[in-house]
């Protein structure tokens, strides 16, 4: 039911091994994938791109954990957004679809239209909504909000609604 992650970071390997010189690392029996150095995750189905200085990836639970400079591009129809952290995980569905993708320390969303900084960013593919925990902040058009946290719905990749949860 899952996607064969073995064969993508074979590929992934593979592409390292011939142009870069980088540690890696593939578990065929665990399904569990290691890379380090400049790694670059590429998801042509979800349009998301994933970079970082370490990754691993396993299928059993399926699930990806990126670290060190990370850059996530979700790219859409007419723009892209860009999430940056410490530290990313990844969960999927059942399908192989992302469920989930949390970024925390130090967190940073943007795209033309808004931008936030705050401690851990979760991103729900589900139903298209942005969670910014401890201590956000939001900029929006010439607004700038701060609060506890902020749940951002997404509606046809614009913002729809936030919620904002005071003490």
């Amino acid at each position: 039911i899952y996607p064969d992650f073995g064969k993508i970071w074979l590929l992934l390997l593979h592409k390292i091994e011939k142009t870069l010189q980088y540690s890696k690392y593939y578990n065929k029996k665990n399904e569990l994938g290691r890379a380090s150095g400049h790694v670059k995750l590429v998801d042509t189905l979800n349009r998301v791109i994933i970079e970082g200085n370490k990754a691993e990836k396993s299928s059993n639970p399926p699930r990806t954990f990126v670290t060190g400079r990370i850059l996530v591009t979700r790219i859409l129809d007419n723009d892209s957004f860009y999430l940056t952290a410490d530290t990313l995980r990844t969960l999927y569905n059942d399908t192989g679809g992302y469920k989930y993708m949390i970024g925390y320390p130090h967190a940073k969303i943007f795209n033309k239209e808004f931008s936030a900084i705050c401690d851990s960013i979760s991103y729900s593919f589900t139903d298209s909504t942005i969670h910014l925990d401890k201590s956000p902040v939001l900029w929006f058009s010439d607004y700038q909000t701060t609060s506890v946290s902020i749940v951002i719905m997404l509606k046809n990749e614009q913002i729809w609604k936030a919620v904002l949860t005071s003490n």
